[in-house]
């Protein structure tokens, strides 16, 4: 999931220094990278935790 996000975002920045010509610093690429990957690691928690309450989660 690290190695994804850090890609999309690479690429994305790419992107745009080429077709856009602007530019984001490093450490605000890095922010955003580990911003995603928490907030999709804790959707991905959160999920698993209502589906064992409601007993559908496959074990």
């Amino acid at each position: 999931m690290t190695l994804a996000a850090a890609l999309y975002h690479v690429w994305q920045e790419r992107n745009k220094a080429i077709f856009e010509k602007t530019r984001k610093q490093l450490d605000v690429i890095v922010r955003l990278i580990i911003q995603e990957v928490f907030a999709r690691d804790s959707m991905v928690q959160r999920l698993a935790s209502i589906l064992q309450e409601v007993n559908f989660y496959p074990m």
